[in-house]
């Protein structure tokens, strides 16, 4: 919503009020190297009241309460210490006019790096903190296994209780839990200078032990920042100077008519992801660096929507902490939230019905035989469960099924159970 100055001109001290994803408002103050805030609610005669608690401890401090009070958006806030009955003075601040960075604008390419995005020795800090978390809870539904060998730390928004209240309890708390504040605004920030709002959510991806698979998996007007907290290499995309086939170019490879483009599984091939249906060799041999050979700590990375991308292989050193960065998006229009678990892989379109059923065969067997070659391990079978499972294993490592094998295999994998009430 906007930042508050206070105090005297010299060293005025600032707070933040910011919008939460439900649409309330929340109160932000730095204080040193910890965090003060809280949720304002209406509390009558005009004022709007927050209970405040400490970012390090969770502990409350105190209660703070705010009146716009002029249309330049003056607020007059008064502060009441824990235990106290009585408000403190009034204390004006007025805001502070938001200019956006040239710096953090994503240009035409839709790929932008943006070098120390944060600090990086509290990105180190941090990731020390993180890779702890992540090895205390391995295999708990706290931690979530994605694909190319990365585990999920929620860290802020959705399912981040555990980490937040570890946190909280870390020796190094007050780094850990101000970075993560220091992020979240450079991340306002950028979505500010392009137009947009940042999201709630933040996810670091632990581990890299192999490449993902390529894939789309934002939706149109929404932008992934990657911050790096180790040094890693930077996300993969499809090389923007390889050639991109026309959607009409695809579907008529596919035998789809291009009426169905707004079809689930082929809609985002025609929303830029053309490079998904292309030889997956090909493919493959065209992922480039997004940016540069290596982030360092603090660094970051800005890839918009429709880019075919992956993140990269980056295997542990002996006496390092594995690959870290934290994941987090913000959106250009009004959209839903972003999900963490999709991804639009480069077999997803065989799965649409009016793809010929040889051709979905053929493009299963292509997957897992192209990327064994290259060393990789892609099982499109684990994506499904039962019937759907067995029957998409069947078509990726057996050779030389007949027409009419592929075709009841390829059915059982579109429809699962349903297959058979269809044949009967």
């Amino acid at each position: 919503v906007g930042c508050w100055r206070y105090g005297k001109a010299e060293r005025p001290s600032e707070y933040q009020i910011q919008r939460t994803e439900d649409g309330g408002l929340r109160f932000v103050d730095q204080k040193k190297a910890s965090v003060v805030a809280g949720v304002l609610e209406p509390a009558g005669g005009g004022w709007l009241q927050a209970e405040l608690t400490s970012g390090d401890k969770g502990e409350k401090v105190g209660s703070i309460r705010v009146s716009f009070v002029e249309e330049d958006g003056t607020v007059v806030s008064n502060f009441k210490s824990k235990g106290k009955e009585a408000w403190g003075k009034d204390t004006v601040a007025h805001k502070v006019a938001r200019a956006a960075d040239p710096q953090l604008r994503l240009g035409s390419s839709g790929i932008g790096l943006l070098p120390a995005f944060v600090d990086s020795k509290a990105a180190e800090t941090t990731a020390r903190a993180i890779a702890t978390f992540a090895m205390l809870h391995i295999g708990s539904d706290v931690l979530m296994q994605i694909t190319g060998g990365r585990h999920e730390v929620f860290l802020t928004g959705v399912r981040s209780q555990a980490f937040q209240e570890f946190a909280r309890h870390h020796g190094r708390s007050e780094e850990v839990l101000g970075f993560l504040e220091a992020l979240k605004e450079r991340l306002s920030d950028t979505a500010f200078a392009n137009g947009g709002k940042a999201s709630e959510d933040m996810v670091a991806l632990v581990g890299a032990s192999d490449m993902q698979v390529p894939h789309l998996d934002l939706k149109q007007g929404q932008v992934q920042v990657v911050t790096a907290l180790t040094p890693t290499s930077p996300t993969l995309v499809y090389d923007p100077a390889a050639r991109h086939p026309a959607v009409e170019e695809v579907f008529a490879w596919l035998g789809v008519d291009p009426k169905h483009a707004g079809a689930t599984q082929m809609r985002y091939l025609s929303e830029g992801g053309t490079p998904l249906a292309l030889p997956v060799a090909e493919l493959y041999e065209h992922m480039v660096p997004a940016c540069c050979e290596e982030l360092r700590p603090g660094d970051a990375v800005q890839i918009r929507d429709s880019i075919v991308h992956a993140g990269p292989r980056c295997l542990d050193r002996p006496g390092a902490l594995p690959r870290i960065v934290v994941f987090a998006t913000y959106s250009t229009r009004s959209v839903a939230q972003y999900d963490v678990e999709f991804q639009y892989k480069i077999w997803d379109w065989a799965s649409f019905r009016e793809v010929p059923p040889q051709l979905a065969y053929e493009r299963l067997l292509e997957v897992h035989s192209a990327t064994k070659e290259r060393g990789t391990t892609v099982q499109p079978w684990v994506y499904f469960q039962g019937e759907r499972a067995e029957a998409c294993k069947a078509l990726c490592t057996t050779p030389g099924l007949s027409a009419s094998e592929a075709e009841a295999l390829v059915q059982r994998w579109r429809l699962g159970g349903a297959a058979r009430g269809e044949a009967g």
